[in-house]
């Protein structure tokens, strides 16, 4: 609780903890896995971590990377795993948002695609937590898509990574992840741009 009030008033704490290792500290807590899971634990560190996040550009990258290199990790432990979607939706933020008043006109790519968070092996790795077949966390991964969407390049590379999916999953899981694919599809269709709904009319999946 100190750590939290003290994070939000003093910016050069977020730089102690990030610059000594505190991001790995807290993942590390998080997906520790001795001892019963406390929901207030799992929060704490959500909280903390976004924190670390809001207006702390130089290190948001950072935290990142290590989020998706602890989620590829650790992807047996699936309260940790819906944490850590949890702070990517709460903390991603794109430069070419499709909801900017200029961001169809700005072809600028934003600094998380530059950054290579929203890429195409990220998406990979991130839409694999599918196998897990875990309810919540496929709330979580559509929350995080949809998030994705905003971004007009990100639009692109999620939407590649979905349909490679599907091209690439065993007959046993396609129904699902098709289900899936179409639920984001179907939810965002009225932000998709048309370079991102031609490659959709294109891949010979049926996700409109």
């Amino acid at each position: 609780f100190i750590i939290k009030i003290i994070i939000k008033l003093n910016m050069k704490f977020k730089e102690i903890i990030c610059d000594n290792g505190g991001i790995e500290l807290l993942l590390n807590i998080l997906v520790d896995r001795i001892g019963p899971v406390h929901q207030n634990l799992l929060y704490s560190i959500y909280d903390i971590l976004k924190q670390l996040c809001i207006r702390n550009e130089t290190y948001k990258l950072t935290i990142h990377q290590l989020i998706i290199k602890y989620m590829n990790n650790n992807s047996e432990n699936e309260e940790a795993i819906k944490t850590m979607l949890k702070i990517l939706q709460a903390t991603l933020t794109f430069i070419d948002d499709i909801r900017m008043k200029d961001g169809n006109k700005q072809h600028a790519k934003s600094s998380e695609l530059d950054g290579h968070i929203v890429s195409n092996q990220n998406m990979d790795h991130i839409l694999k937590l599918l196998q897990l077949g875990n309810h919540q966390v496929i709330y979580e991964l559509r929350s995080l898509c949809s998030v994705v969407l905003k971004s007009r390049g990100g639009q692109i590379i999620l939407l590649q990574s979905l349909i490679k999916l599907l091209n690439t999953s065993e007959d046993k899981n396609r129904k699902e992840y098709l289900q899936f694919a179409q639920k984001v599809v179907q939810k965002n269709i009225g932000i998709l741009t048309s370079d991102a709904k031609t490659v959709l009319n294109q891949s010979g999946v049926d996700l409109l």
